[in-house]
């Protein structure tokens, strides 16, 4: 009897591993293949039309989707400002003495959200957001088409550039087991250093410190250019954003993207299929407020920071066939300050 009840004890503990499994690659899946529609919300309806979304008429986001002109944005996610960079590092970011020295307008301010979806919104659509609204980035309630050129966990589209999502049904299963055991304290620090390395190969594959993609961004757009429905067209970079709480190699990343930079707009600058670049941050890195990593709270940093550090994003404008006056002005207010 007592050798029946260990068998049925084991036959129990494997069903439900083998259902827990089943459910983990079946989320994967899902979280990293369903992102189909014409953009991908973080909140909200992907086929619901919310008209109090459509871009406010001075927003940078109306005057593109209003004008002729192509626009390249290129989001660099949480990245700090300059003075949280310094703070953080003790030395000076080459990526924002590049953007000051060679844009025609560069400088920084305060969101009000130090979350994606809704400060950039209320960045680029002038949303302010309320509770359960669907006015995000980078849906706008379906009032805006944007024209991804990488595909992530947060957002994808069809015959992008690169993808950081695991997608094939052999990649899911190489990475669950990996994926288990980072949600699993009792198990070793290996197994889980290894599911985040696995993660952050695939986001910088996808990413500006990649030069591959450097190389062959303006080779899509030109390919694109004339096909695409939308006169905005992204490169939303979260490699940084994998390491926020690593300040050891923020210098090298920060030495990656001011290089890959350079390159990318000295090739836009020759090849000229698109007319105007905006390379911004949408929050800054949260390193007091993250809940992933609450050592970092105890970071030197003053407090009057702080709000930089969560809240601080910086923008600059570069003119890449001739300078667009009506997006100088909205892209000036946002450029205020020069922290």
């Amino acid at each position: 009897m007592k050798l029946n009840f260990k068998i049925y004890i084991g036959y129990f503990i494997f069903f439900l591993a083998l259902t827990s499994f089943s459910r983990l690659l079946q989320n994967l899946y899902i979280f990293n293949s369903e992102h189909k529609g014409r953009n991908v919300s973080f909140v909200g309806s992907r086929y619901f039309v919310d008209k109090s979304c459509i871009p406010m008429e001075d927003s940078i986001l109306s005057i593109i989707n209003n004008s002729k002109r192509k626009t390249l944005l290129i989001v660099i996610d949480a990245y700090p400002v300059n003075s949280i960079y310094y703070d953080l590092t003790s030395d000076e970011s080459q990526l924002h003495k590049y953007l000051k020295s060679n844009s025609l307008i560069y400088g920084s301010n305060y969101s009000k959200y130090e979350r994606t979806a809704k400060s950039l919104a209320y960045l680029l659509a002038g949303h302010t957001y309320y509770e359960g609204s669907g006015c995000t980035y980078p849906y706008f309630g379906n009032n805006s088409y944007l024209e991804f050129i990488n595909s992530g966990q947060f957002f994808s589209q069809e015959s992008t550039l690169c993808d950081s999502r695991f997608k094939s049904i052999k990649d899911l299963v190489k990475i669950a087991p990996f994926k288990i055991a980072s949600e699993m304290p009792f198990l070793s620090d290996n197994l889980k250093e290894k599911y985040i390395e696995i993660h952050d190969r695939a986001v910088k594959h996808c990413s500006l410190v990649n030069p591959k993609v450097v190389q062959e961004i303006p080779l899509w757009i030109q390919n694109k250019i004339n096909h695409v429905n939308s006169n905005l067209l992204i490169f939303h970079d979260f490699y940084f954003h994998q390491h926020y709480n690593n300040f050891s190699i923020y210098p090298e990343i920060d030495r990656q993207l001011t290089n890959s930079l350079r390159s990318l707009i000295g090739q836009l600058i020759l090849k000229k299929d698109i007319d105007d670049l905006v390379i911004m941050s949408d929050h800054g890195p949260r390193v007091f407020s993250n809940p992933m990593k609450k050592s970092i709270k105890n970071q030197n940093l003053s407090s009057d920071k702080k709000s930089k550090n969560e809240y601080g994003y910086f923008i600059s404008y570069f003119p890449i066939k001739s300078i667009n006056e009506e997006i100088l002005e909205p892209i000036s207010k946002l450029a205020k300050y020069r922290f």
